[in-house]
């Protein structure tokens, strides 16, 4: 009977350590898995539907030009960048925050137009880990790089 009790103890014992073991690779590949997702987010949008879309919005300026006379629109159109290139936009990025969290927040601040654009740059510059969280004073002409740069360690 004591046999008996001790093989059940080494059993129970046993069976623990893997459950033990199965609990922690569990674990870590959710967090793996959660952690890499948002660096690996797709657009709801195709690439081809995106490039139509914007086809369609660049030309729809180019017809009222032709119609509208070049002489108002060209005068329009240099001070526009004047008053642009002036503007600074006040950012905050919370801490551990995704590279596509980042791009979320430039893209409602409107710094940049693509959020996917932003993460296939920082990972493309090597800056995806290196994001700096905190207050940041960022012009509204700046290009991604600049931003990636004012933004990045």
């Amino acid at each position: 009977m004591e046999n008996f009790w001790d093989k059940l103890k080494d059993i129970l014992y046993d069976g623990t350590d893997y459950i033990i073991m199965l609990i922690t690779i569990l674990v870590v590949v959710l967090i793996i898995n959660w952690r890499i997702g948002g660096l690996f987010s797709k657009s709801k949008i195709d690439p081809k539907e995106k490039d139509s879309i914007q086809t369609i919005d660049e030309d729809k300026p180019n017809e009222g030009s032709e119609t509208s006379g070049e002489a108002g629109d060209n005068g329009d159109n240099e001070d526009k960048p004047e008053e642009i290139s002036d503007e600074v936009v006040k950012v905050e990025i919370p801490d551990g925050l995704l590279p596509a969290k980042v791009g979320e927040i430039l893209v409602a601040n409107g710094l940049i137009e693509d959020k996917d654009e932003f993460v296939q740059k920082t990972i493309e510059m090597e800056k995806d880990t290196k994001l700096k969280s905190g207050n940041f004073e960022i012009p509204k002409n700046s290009t991604l790089e600049e931003i990636i740069n004012m933004i990045s360690r």
